[in-house]
């Protein structure tokens, strides 16, 4: 897919809130993300929904070095697994994560780079997200790159309908339950 003429999502004082709850919880987790190769700092949050508190929280981020992290809080109790794949680029990168129980699949432009078996299985929460930072009122992890594109699927993607993807995702998709590009245009939530 074509960027150039995307102005994407980049400000470490911008991000976007998603007005809704989400219909149903995600399984795959899909980006379009532009992060320098010089960005060597923890990156930010690409959708989360952290507030500093106790609860049920998860926020999708890169972390240091370019690498993927999935960060998930229950309670009182924070979990997350820190991928080793660097995805910084001067190239638009497309990223998805899928969830299944307590096996969490990355793919790198359709790719898949690794799997990780998380500790705890993340929690089910469908509010308060934002995209291209978390919920804090302070220190909201900024995305530090570019985000071009979300979508989020109330399923595990096949490796091939994530191949796919990484081209362009149809809006009337089944199972797609946010889909947004940066294009200075609305928030797309499928019926």
């Amino acid at each position: 897919m074509d960027y150039s003429n995307d102005s994407g999502l980049q400000s470490t004082d911008d991000r976007y809130k998603l007005e809704q709850p989400l219909a149903a919880a995600p399984q795959t987790y899909e980006f379009a993300v532009q992060l320098p190769k010089e960005e060597s700092a923890r990156a930010g949050v690409l959708l989360g929904n952290y507030n500093g508190g106790s609860g049920m929280f998860i926020n999708i981020e890169i972390y240091t070095n370019g690498q993927p992290r999935v960060w998930y809080k229950i309670n009182n109790t924070a979990y997350y697994h820190l991928f080793t794949t660097d995805v910084r680029s001067a190239a638009v990168t497309h990223l998805a994560l899928t969830v299944e129980d307590k096996t969490v699949n990355l793919y790198v432009n359709g790719e898949l780079k690794e799997t990780a078996t998380l500790r705890v299985a993340m929690p089910v929460t469908l509010s308060d997200y934002f995209i291209g930072a978390d919920n804090r009122a302070d220190n909201t992890q900024p995305f530090k790159g570019t985000i071009y594109g979300v979508n989020l699927f109330d399923h595990v993607r096949t490796p091939e309908q994530i191949a796919v993807d990484a081209l362009l995702v149809s809006p009337n998709e089944a199972g797609l339950i946010v889909s947004h590009y940066f294009r200075n245009e609305t928030l797309t939530v499928p019926a």
